[in-house]
């Protein structure tokens, strides 16, 4: 993340850079995440630990939780509010792909997301 001013005084090459960088950190962190959880994992099961989940309407009611939070955060914010939209936009279009790549990819299918409408009003108040 980066001040819009200070990110602007950048030359367009410096720019550039930056972004292949944080693109190359982006990529290196979500494969030692994935690694470390992997290895984790192994860790738990090999030490005796019994790993659960949780059941679906548990995590269906903390979804419904989570989506009144947010709703409220972002109508006590406008700034939360714009960050949320944002946040809310993206899993709402990576739904596209996540939904043709289930069970192959790496996220919870999650189609109760908090209303973009709701948020949308928060950030015009």
């Amino acid at each position: 993340m980066i001040n819009k001013g200070a990110w602007d005084a950048l030359s367009e090459e410096t720019q550039e850079k930056l972004k292949i960088a944080a693109e190359a950190t982006m990529t290196w962190a979500l494969a030692w995440s994935e690694r470390g959880s992997t290895e984790g994992a192994i860790d738990f099961i090999e030490a005796g630990v019994t790993i659960n989940q949780l059941p679906d309407e548990d995590i269906e009611r903390i979804q419904e939780i989570t989506n009144e939070v947010i709703v409220q955060g972002a109508c006590e914010d406008p700034m939360h509010a714009k960050v949320y939209h944002s946040m809310i936009s993206y899993l709402d279009h990576y739904a596209n792909w996540r939904d043709v790549s289930v069970p192959y990819n790496m996220s919870r299918v999650t189609d109760d997301l908090p209303s973009l409408e709701e948020i949308e009003a928060c950030m015009n108040q």
